[in-house]
């Protein structure tokens, strides 16, 4: 048996070693594996692409048949769909022939769908190109989102457009109707969110005329996905549905269809699933915070959908009270946190007698939580429409029959940031 720290003989011998003050040299010689990503780049961006050409999806062939680029890459995104175009490791080919041909069959490919790519000019698709660019080129959805981006593009140009925003939202919602397939949806939804979300590049007055069949669509697909195993269609489409509705201006907040829209969105906050949860309280708080009647002249002491927000989650909260687990009503809380220095007085006292409430369940995380709302709503220093000096000091009379044991130091120090914050705001 050798001694420890020693290598067996002979191996000595057979092994590189650094000479004398080198060991952290940098940037060293020897670097096949770069040179072999490099030499397959344009090549193999996903492996061995293999398979029968399938014939253009029904949505695509009107439009996209005078052009072999556009065509070429809806066959490629076709092929991923169907499983005959294979990412990864394929099985050998028998003959020197086949490799052969099945390498000419990957070059032609990759070539045409990469020249559809790469002279997209709007720069909103910038981070779509470095997708393709990068090693995140070998997942089959970034695949799919290139393949359409390319189809897309094509569409545009064969019918003499410039390119813009506002032409790539039209030819999108027109694709979104037409195709079918989970992967399909969730890569039309992430370049439309995309386009949404560049400001000021689709008008404010577009997405307003065009509110009705835009969200119509969302709230399909929204109704449609809901319990699939898929989670990109309805986070991006949630996003989408969320930007929709922040472009809105206060006249249209007055119609019932817009209010009807907004809940489909608040409806997803209290999902299973943590990502399409997370985007739809986001787009809650994007829509309450930052739509842009809000930062107009005559802007409205509080957002039109912050009543029916306000009881929405005082109803679920109520609803999932005295549970265990008490996974929804963390939910809630978590969002008021967030939305309570939004709500009208007469609502905010109502949400804090809610928080007050389910305190009395000593359930350690929704105590914790229920802190962190009040702390937020003393942090944000509203106006005296959220809450009044009456208001705020019955919070901090109520506060005082909540003081954690003087053992438990992390509620109690919770507990005397809250109170700190509390009289701040009091005396200001």
């Amino acid at each position: 048996m050798g001694r420890s720290g020693k290598l067996p003989s002979g191996v000595s011998a057979k092994l590189k070693r650094w000479k004398k003050g080198h060991s952290s040299d940098s940037n060293p010689v020897i670097c096949r594996h770069r040179q072999a990503a490099r030499s397959r780049f344009f090549s193999r961006p996903s492996g061995s692409w293999i398979g029968t050409r399938a014939q253009p999806s029904v949505g695509f062939r009107a439009d996209l048949g005078r052009s072999d680029l556009t065509v070429d890459a809806v066959k490629l995104h076709n092929e991923l769909q169907s499983g005959s175009l294979r990412l990864g490791k394929t099985e050998a080919p028998e003959t020197p022939m086949e490799e052969e041909a099945e390498l000419a069959v990957t070059e032609k490919s990759s070539g045409t769908f990469l020249s559809g790519l790469s002279d997209c000019t709007n720069v909103t698709f910038s981070k779509v190109q470095r997708f393709w660019e990068s090693n995140s080129a070998a997942h089959k959805e970034c695949v799919i989102i290139c393949a359409v981006l390319a189809a897309v593009t094509e569409v545009i140009r064969s019918q003499g457009g410039k390119e813009t925003e506002t032409e790539y939202f039209a030819a999108l919602m027109t694709t979104m109707e037409a195709v079918e397939s989970p992967e399909s949806l969730a890569a039309v939804a992430y370049l439309l969110n995309l386009v949404l979300k560049r400001h000021k590049h689709v008008p404010s007055p577009v997405l307003i005329k065009k509110f009705s069949d835009t969200s119509k669509a969302f709230m399909d697909i929204m109704s449609a996905q809901a319990s699939s195993g898929s989670t990109s269609v309805l986070r991006w489409v949630l996003s989408c549905l969320a930007t929709l509705l922040r472009k809105q201006d206060l006249e249209a907040w007055g119609y019932p269809v817009t209010l009807q829209v907004y809940h489909g969105l608040l409806s997803f906050t209290v999902h299973p699933k943590p990502k399409i949860r997370k985007t739809a309280q986001h787009g809650v708080c994007s829509v309450l915070k930052g739509s842009e009647f809000v930062f107009g002249e005559k802007a409205p002491a509080h957002h039109p959908a912050a009543v029916s927000t306000a009881k929405f989650c005082i109803q679920e909260i109520e609803k999932s009270g005295g549970s265990k687990e008490a996974t929804t009503m963390l939910h809630m809380l978590t969002l008021l946190k967030d939305l309570l220095p939004c709500f009208p007085e007469g609502l905010v006292k109502s949400c804090s007698e809610t928080l007050l409430r389910v305190m009395t369940l000593n359930h350690v995380l929704v105590t914790a939580c229920a802190m962190q709302a009040f702390h937020s709503l003393f942090h944000a220093r509203p106006g005296l429409s959220t809450l009044s000096a009456e208001l705020n000091a019955q919070i901090v009379t109520a506060l005082y029959d909540y003081i954690p044991s003087e053992n438990d130091l992390q509620p109690l120090l919770a507990w005397l940031k809250v109170m700190e914050k509390a009289h701040i705001n009091l005396v200001r």
